[in-house]
């Protein structure tokens, strides 16, 4: 091995010289110590080099990764917007807010809504689905004014209609349904006034 070499030269070198064999010996173990601690030292920077290297090449391919996906996933405005009604009706419907005013049809509840910015109607496909109104109480849609309507099938299932006026913001997102832990949520326009429905997948 290279310290025995070196160990070997030294003493080589100082018997030579008459040194007694105490300060050869002290001499030797010096220059040992010495190879040693030149030993950590360069096992120590490597030890460093590969770990600090490992961590900058893993962070440069996280990065990589991570901007690779706001590339291609990138969503539009119109497709956060969709996102975000989607998330506010959704988180209404399962805090199942008691309703403010009762009633069991459309015109019924119209009298009680005075503070609505649009007439609420009638959808035509509340209707072929044959779902039956409760109530109602206000609520809001991105910060506008809206009702939220509560409705009952024939096996008394729950489900919630939103109707809050088509602004121009609304006018630009189409009809759409998606499924989240097992509740169907379409969201959908006509006569002027945008709704949101969330209920049960299976009726």
């Amino acid at each position: 091995m290279k310290n025995d070499s070196t160990t070997k030269q030294i003493k080589h070198y100082y018997e030579r010289k008459n040194l007694s064999p105490s300060k050869l010996q002290q001499l030797m173990e010096t220059s040992q110590q010495e190879e040693e601690q030149k030993t950590r030292l360069a096992t120590k920077n490597v030890h460093w080099f590969f770990k600090n290297n490992i961590a900058i090449a893993a962070s440069i391919f996280f990065a990589f990764v991570i901007a690779s996906q706001m590339f291609f996933y990138l969503p539009t405005d119109d497709d956060t917007l969709a996102e975000r009604i989607t998330k506010e009706i959704l988180l209404n419907h399962q805090k199942q807010f008691s309703i403010e005013f009762q009633g069991n049809n459309i015109n019924e509840l119209r009298t009680h809504m005075k503070k609505l910015d649009f007439n609420l109607i009638q959808s035509d496909r509340i209707t072929e689905l044959g779902l039956k109104i409760i109530g109602t109480r206000y609520c809001s849609i991105q910060g506008e004014i809206a009702a939220q309507i509560k409705l009952k099938d024939n096996k008394e299932n729950i489900y919630t209609l939103y109707e809050t006026a088509l602004k121009e913001n609304l006018k630009k997102l189409t009809e759409a349904e998606i499924t989240v832990s097992g509740l169907a949520i379409t969201t959908w326009s006509e006569h002027g006034v945008f709704f949101g429905l969330v209920g049960s997948k299976t009726r």
